[in-house]
């Protein structure tokens, strides 16, 4: 039988998490909150099984998602009357948006956070706001 490893062994990435302030409307057009970068450390995996995915419209469940696991709560995509945009991050060149977030409270050896992230195009925006 194998024993349960700690998430705390498992090797981590450094990650720098675009935030945005909250937006407001300026004359009646939509205007972005400011940005800031938060430091993070989060176990970084790619989403492989395509079953995981069932919170994602079916149309964007093809594109490539990684699954985190941080003591950092991050901002998912609540809806697009929301003020604040979901955080991003850049992987290997490419953006991603965190789409879903989730608590993990005394789970084995593991308390934090669980967030799901999607590369961003255009597709991703039209669901998940721009």
């Amino acid at each position: 039988m194998l024993a349960k490893m700690p998430f705390r062994l498992i090797r981590t990435k450094n990650i720098d998490i675009l935030r945005y302030g909250v937006g407001s409307y300026v004359k009646g057009k939509w205007v972005k909150g400011s940005t800031t970068t938060v430091p993070i450390q989060a176990i970084v995996s790619p989403v492989i099984k395509q079953s995981m995915l069932q919170f994602l419209p079916e149309n964007l469940r093809a594109k490539k998602v990684f699954r985190l696991f941080s003591n950092t709560k991050l901002n998912g995509f609540q809806d697009k009357e929301e003020k604040q945009q979901a955080d991003e991050f850049t992987l290997n060149g490419e953006t991603f948006r965190i789409v879903k977030v989730g608590e993990w409270e005394e789970v084995g050896a593991f308390t934090g956070y669980e967030a799901y992230a999607i590369k961003v195009d255009s597709e991703v925006l039209t669901v998940y706001g721009g």
